[in-house]
């Protein structure tokens, strides 16, 4: 039998081993590894099973359809009110959730165009480090994102902005967003707004632009926004220290402005169509206009006391306005105004009114009966006695009262309503049911919100209706034939039915 030597280099040792002994040696070897690659195999089958479970599993997110997960993705790409960007949250960590997520997100770039830096909150003690390293280089990738759509940024702040950033880093934001912005809401401090007057920017995309500047500030700001060639809606509550393209103007809200502003708003923006005002004591009431204004455009008129005025004001500019094309009035909290005044300003222009929405003591019953194409009525604070006075000319249907009324709304009504109240309503609804035989219009909608007194809670107010409700028949009946009405509480509409201790939620 013929013999191997075998050398252990590293030993320096020599071992002799027969042939036979050596093929056996082999045979072990091999069963050895064929044991292994069973258990190998065994091992590679259990991994395609555990993955194919794991495939297919579906996970909620990903049933969701397409424009509820964009729904989802636009909701979050910005911060919630006071919520300010920060080393531990960023919009952009959305695409990081999952493949499905990312490929929609980098798809879609409507996504990102809406963009909200709020420096309301301190920025924490490595923060205003973190915002002068990173808010640039955030906005530069969320702009790419967004790719060449119109981008709507809202940046606020106010003071804070100097704890978040470095002198030159709004000036340099803004410029940079500047050529981009289709809306653009402001409310930082007016010294980084008076630095950029020196030198703007220009804004070809502009279109609508909200301002808040803090009321100490006096110096005017008059170059900011002069080359905005398409800017139309303006909302401020600093209107007086900026100074607005007025002629291309269609839309103003001015919050705190004077009755003398008021005249100057309405005489400088003569294109304006919607126009809404919230007015503040005149300090100076340095003159009463007499010469006549025409405003030939504006559809809509909003005039709304500021709740921290409380004095009886003279509205001069209100008896020389003529409004030709005015179809919509809001007058909100007016009743400590002339309220003869207002009421000749309505005669003068009620027969072009097709919606009113107004305080019951600042319109008259007597200012109604001119208005023969009023479609949409709304009273707030609403009295019961106005209420009775107002439904006995409904129902009266010789004296054509609002003869194309269909939307009537008395909210906030401090009262409780009794039987003979609700068959009030039901009969002066139903004279309006039929256009053809009273040749009037269909009334579509009577919506009548209570609000419960201090001594009453509202399960106070489900007994109470409870009591009158079957007098609550014939308005059902006309909500049953497909007129939407509402009467009860904010929170519960007792026409729907309502059972004793029980009120329904809204």
């Amino acid at each position: 039998m013929a013999s191997v030597e075998l050398i252990f280099p590293h030993s320096g040792m020599k071992f002799q081993m027969p042939n036979d002994d050596l093929r056996t040696r082999l045979a072990e070897l091999d069963k050895a590894i064929a044991k292994e690659e069973a258990r190998l195999k065994k091992l590679k089958n259990d991994k395609f099973l555990v993955q194919q479970q794991l495939d297919s599993i579906v996970y909620p997110v990903l049933t969701l359809p397409l424009d509820v997960t964009l729904e989802i993705l636009a909701r979050c790409s910005s911060p919630p009110p006071h919520q300010s960007y920060g080393p531990h949250w960023c919009p952009t960590v959305l695409l990081q959730i999952c493949r499905a997520w990312r490929e929609i997100g980098l798809a879609t770039p409507t996504v990102w165009t809406t963009i909200n830096l709020d420096f309301t909150t301190r920025p924490g003690k490595h923060g205003g480090r973190w915002y002068n390293r990173n808010v640039e280089r955030y906005l530069a990738y969320r702009v790419s994102l967004a790719r060449d759509r119109p981008l709507f940024v809202s940046l606020g702040g106010g003071p804070r902005w100097a704890e978040c950033l470095r002198g030159d880093t709004f000036s340099a934001l803004l410029h940079r967003l500047a050529p981009r912005l289709q809306s653009l809401e402001l409310s930082v401090d007016p010294n980084g707004l008076a630095k950029l007057d020196n030198n703007p920017p220009s804004f070809p995309l502009l279109q609508t632009l909200a301002i808040n500047v803090d009321h100490g500030y006096h110096k005017p700001i008059k170059k900011l926004f002069r080359d905005a060639p398409r800017l139309q809606d303006v909302w401020t509550r600093s209107w007086g220290l900026i100074d607005f393209p007025w002629k291309q103007l269609t839309k103003f809200h001015g919050d705190r402005v004077s009755t003398e502003d008021a005249w100057y708003i309405l005489q400088s923006g003569e294109n304006l169509v919607e126009c809404a005002l919230t007015l503040v004591e005149d300090e100076t009431q340095s003159s009463l206009h007499s010469d006549p204004c025409s405003h030939p455009h504006l559809q809509s008129l909003t005039l709304r006391r500021d709740f921290n005025s409380y004095s009886k004001e003279y509205l001069p500019f209100i008896e020389f306005l003529a409004l030709p094309a005015m179809r919509s009035l809001h007058l909100c909290m007016m009743e400590k105004y002339d309220l003869e005044q207002i009421s000749t300003f309505l005669s003068r222009h009620s027969s072009q009114l097709h919606t009113l929405s107004s305080f019951c003591g600042t319109t008259s019953i007597e200012s109604l009966r001119g208005m023969a194409h009023l479609t949409n009525l709304e009273f707030w604070d609403g009295k019961i006695s106005y209420i009775h006075e107002f439904f006995r000319e409904l129902e009266d249907l010789k004296q054509r009262f609002l003869p194309q009324i269909q939307h009537i709304s008395f909210k906030s009504c401090q009262f409780i309503l009794d039987s003979a109240d609700v068959e009030m309503f039901a009969r002066g609804l139903t004279s309006r049911w039929d256009p053809c035989a009273n040749m009037v219009a269909q009334i579509r909608a009577f919506h009548v919100d209570l609000r419960r007194t201090d001594e009453m809670t509202e399960y106070d107010m489900a007994e109470e209706f409870h009591k009158i409700r079957p007098s609550l028949a014939g308005l059902a009946a006309l909500a049953k034939r497909g007129m939407h009405i509402y009467v009860g509480t904010r929170s519960a509409n007792y026409v729907q039915g309502v059972k004793k201790g029980e009120w329904f939620i809204r």
